[in-house]
């Protein structure tokens, strides 16, 4: 086990000095774990361009965090202060006049701590940097398959639970409390997001959240959820029509399936994601309304719910080529169709050299119940 985590910090790294990166500052909880194998809730990783890396945390969870990590440099604090002082004491024990050091980007890496790291270290050039650990965590190895593919039989059993509710007169957020309750007892720590339970007109959004309404007869119902097993992720969507579905319905959910079909098709090792998207694109130019398509229709997962490439966040992504051993949800916007409903599929996928294999497999297509 510790042996992949040093491979892990070996190749982060190699990538560290052809960057001329002298420390990696690590903060968020998945690259905690990724590189760790252990779970913080406040994760603080010191990463050298040489020698192994350090973490920081309360003196009193040193124990545990010795048993529980492989990392040999344990340095605590008492106060948060004293977890400062520590940082600016590593940093200056670089020996270097003006060090460069790299801090994590992303959505939990808020601007107050970027600005608080650079008033501690002056002297010190501080970048935000994902293009350094994003390649290093976008291939899965065989442990972490493993547990994707539990996350999604954990989200097809979790989009049978909602089925198995949907009835008109039920509330979005009881469907939703419950889908979460059921998910936790089959073994998931909990779910990227507050799962998407959107009804009726609600079903236009683009994202989502369960409310107090209560679904209505010939609702279209979009759900879209993320459960979590130790620490990585699946991702589910389907739609639902309370009745029978009407053809302009059909006919709308029909173009997302054939979305959904160009990009299991045009998803191939070594293609640019532009490129994939671009096909996507072009089909719905000829598709029925097709006007309505959004574009960002794939993005990888794993242990963050949307991580590299992730083009709607950042369009650099999007010239990126897909690989072997990536993990990707395909289906990410809605069909937001103006006086009819939202229509949206999304699948957790894996790409071999064969192509795309589906790691979830519930029922495809518009749900009638």
């Amino acid at each position: 086990m510790e042996k992949r985590y040093r491979q892990r910090v070996a190749a982060l790294q190699e990538r560290m000095r052809a960057n001329q990166v002298d420390l990696f500052v690590i903060v968020t909880g998945e690259n905690y774990r990724y590189f760790s194998g252990d779970v913080r809730k406040q994760p603080r990783m010191l990463i050298p361009a040489e020698g192994d890396p350090s973490v920081v945390v309360f003196a009193n969870e040193e124990t545990e965090v010795r048993k529980s990590t492989w990392i040999p440099h344990v340095i605590t604090y008492r106060a948060l202060h004293e977890m400062m002082m520590a940082i600016i004491s590593y940093v200056n024990s670089l020996g270097k006049e003006r060090p460069r050091i790299a801090l994590e980007v992303g959505f939990h890496v808020p601007a107050f701590l970027v600005d608080r790291f650079r008033m501690s270290n002056p002297t010190a050039e501080i970048v935000q940097e994902r293009t350094m650990i994003e390649p290093v965590r976008k291939c899965k190895d065989p442990d972490e398959l493993a547990t994707i593919r539990r996350a999604c039989e954990l989200a097809d059993f979790g989009m049978q639970v909602v089925r198995d509710m949907l009835a008109p007169g039920i509330k979005e957020i009881d469907i939703a409390n419950e889908l979460e309750h059921q998910l936790k007892q089959r073994g998931s720590s909990g779910l990227a997001f507050a799962p998407f339970v959107n009804s009726g007109p609600r079903s236009l959004w683009l994202h989502g959240m369960p409310t107090s309404r209560a679904i209505q007869p010939g609702d279209v119902v979009l759900v879209d959820f993320a459960p979590v097993v130790d620490g990585y992720h699946a991702n589910l969507s389907r739609t639902f029509v309370l009745g029978p579905a009407t053809p302009e319905q059909k006919r709308a959910m029909q173009t997302y399936l054939s979305l959904q079909d160009k990009a299991f098709e045009a998803l191939r090792p070594g293609q640019l994601l532009f490129r994939i998207e671009q096909e996507i694109e072009d089909l719905a130019a000829t598709l029925p309304f097709g006007e309505h398509a959004i574009r960002g229709f794939i993005h990888g997962i794993g242990l963050a719910f949307e991580e590299f490439p992730f083009p709607t966040i950042f369009p650099e992504d999007i010239m990126q080529p897909v690989e072997v051993q990536m993990t990707l949800a395909v289906g990410h916007p809605v069909l937001s169709v103006p006086g009819l409903a939202g229509f949206k599929q999304e699948d957790t996928v894996l790409l071999t050299d064969q192509g795309v294999e589906k790691l979830t497999g519930f029922e495809s297509g518009l749900i009638e119940v």
